[in-house]
């Protein structure tokens, strides 16, 4: 927790506008706090943009720009969004832009800098596919955003087990009222982004691992998403998030998940118990030890006298 401090302070201390030249690739990194971390955001994104090609099919700007800025306050005057607690980056497509809270460059409390990078780097790849002369998103969001949170190496833990409970209760947010925009509150907007990443992972279970890429290839050869989806799958949007959701809400799923919860706290109290019996054996001991000392004291001065 010092160190993770230290760090924060030493990072605050470092000036704000430093800039570098446009780097191999054509990155430009604004900000870093030192050079050992402008190299390891170009490392990172250098990566990124092979794992994209390789795995999506798709690749960010030839040009473009990290800015590294001291907190959220400052992400917002340049993004113009709102931002949750979570947020550590924000990418705007349009300025070829990727914006970094420091909090992601400190190291040993989450490592955030990886994950975050490629989560935005996908955001600006995407980007490209905006087709002139329309705002809506040649990609719906809920996509773009699941597509980047498993890029990013996200994992989903107990959320599985609430959208599996939401599914089952018919309460998700359809997929269609996240195709151009999220929730602007945090609960929905939160459910909103589990059930992105959530609907992108069934795709990729039941299709295959790169059916997003086929999807995108095919978007990128020209129609709208509905119908890459569709001649992807075999099935029509409806009928994919319809078969998602019953997925997410078979019984069988849902009783496995309590069953291993309660599993898991079964052998917890187990283990509890075979600790607690193991000291009470221990102390009996001892006690059992200092009663004997005690008694050899004894008759050893009976004896004396």
């Amino acid at each position: 927790m010092r160190k993770a401090l230290a760090l924060l302070v030493g990072l605050a201390a470092c000036p704000t506008g430093a800039s570098s030249a446009p780097g191999p690739g054509g990155l430009r990194i604004i900000g870093a706090p030192s050079a050992a971390v402008e190299e390891r955001i170009r490392a990172v994104a250098a990566d990124a943009r092979d794992r994209l090609a390789r795995d999506l099919g798709v690749e960010p700007p030839e040009a473009f720009e990290v800015r590294v800025v001291a907190d959220r306050r400052a992400m917002r005057a340049i993004t113009g969004d709102t931002l949750g607690e979570e947020v550590l980056a924000v990418a705007v497509p349009a300025r070829r832009l990727v914006v970094l809270d420091r909090m992601s460059l400190v190291p040993g409390t989450r490592d955030a800098l990886a994950p975050a990078l490629r989560h935005e780097l996908v955001h600006l790849a995407l980007g490209r596919f905006a087709r002139p002369g329309t705002d809506r998103r040649p990609v719906p969001l809920w996509f773009e955003e699941g597509v980047a949170t498993v890029f990013g190496a996200r994992v989903l833990a107990l959320e599985d087990r609430e959208l599996s409970l939401r599914a089952a209760a018919g309460t998700l947010l359809p997929l269609d009222a996240l195709g151009e925009s999220f929730p602007r509150e945090a609960a929905p907007m939160r459910l909103a982004y589990l059930e992105a990443e959530s609907a992108v992972r069934y795709l990729r279970e039941r299709w295959g691992r790169g059916a997003p890429r086929r999807v995108l290839a095919r978007l990128r050869r020209g129609g709208s998403f509905e119908a890459a989806l569709c001649a992807e799958t075999g099935i029509k949007l409806a009928e994919f998030e319809a078969a998602w959701a019953r997925e997410l809400g078979r019984w069988e799923r849902i009783a496995g998940m309590f069953v291993s919860q309660r599993a898991i706290f079964v052998y917890a109290a187990a283990v509890a118990a075979v600790a607690y019996a193991l000291d009470r054996r221990r102390r009996r001991r001892r006690l059992a030890r200092a009663e004997d000392a005690a008694g050899d004291a004894s008759r050893g001065g009976g004896q004396a006298a």
